[in-house]
């Protein structure tokens, strides 16, 4: 299995929607993009992590 935090992995990006409810839980966590209020989540590719 790949490690996650490899610089070659492949990463996914989820957008959230500024003013939804699941922002209301990420933003705890994260700030939102300083040009569109966005924000933004960053995860590896769990099919390419399963297959190596």
């Amino acid at each position: 299995m790949l490690d996650p935090h490899h610089q070659d992995v492949v990463l996914h990006k989820l957008r959230i929607v500024p003013g939804s409810r699941l922002v209301s839980m990420v933003s705890v966590h994260v700030e939102p993009d300083a040009t569109n209020g966005w924000y933004s989540l960053f995860f590896p590719d769990a099919h390419v992590m399963i297959q190596n």
